[in-house]
């Protein structure tokens, strides 16, 4: 199967460039998706959006999206999953590739260690501060226990629709701070 994620969810706060992307493509996305996916999913629900090209309706709502609604009465809100791909081109896939692809790219190694590139009147400036908001857009998203059950998050999504999806199991991420820790 592609990836559920292309070239193009590369924008804005998690902007590669040009030259990157068939790397992205051919590399980074194809190895990272599903690490991502199978913590969020469980390998059996990965395996179940990766088997179906005509899905059915329940996978095709989490891979696109799908509003629903939280409590009751006066107090209904409506909450729109965006999915795990869509037109906004926002995407937690999108997130965690970005993270990984910037955590490997701060150094390069030779036989001597690790070395930082040095260009011609540039001042390197550290990564750590698009790699932390990365993973916190990627948390957001991801979600968490005791997340404000109105955030679109795909564990709000998951845990408000777990009888149609049985097979979920989900792995927490843990938090990273600037020392990648």
């Amino acid at each position: 199967m592609a990836n559920l994620i292309d070239k193009t969810y590369f924008k804005g706060d998690i902007n590669i460039p040009d030259s990157t992307y068939s790397v992205m493509e051919s590399v980074w996305i194809p190895k990272f998706e599903p690490i991502i996916l199978t913590k969020l999913l469980g390998r059996t629900l990965y395996k179940l959006i990766l088997a179906e090209p005509a899905s059915p309706q329940r996978i095709q709502d989490l891979v696109e999206g799908k509003e629903y609604t939280e409590g009751a009465g006066d107090s209904l809100r409506y909450v729109k999953w965006n999915g795990l791909i869509n037109s906004e081109l926002i995407s937690l896939i999108a997130y965690f590739v970005y993270y990984e692809w910037m955590r490997d790219n701060v150094s390069k190694t030779n036989t001597a260690g690790e070395y930082e590139s040095a260009y011609h009147n540039m001042k390197s400036a550290s990564p750590h501060v698009k790699m932390n908001n990365a993973w916190e857009n990627l948390v957001d998203l991801y979600g968490y226990a005791g997340q404000d059950i109105l955030a679109p998050s795909a564990y709000n999504f998951l845990s408000k629709h777990y009888d149609e999806y049985p097979e979920w199991e989900f792995i927490p991420l843990n938090s990273v701070n600037s020392f990648d820790l």
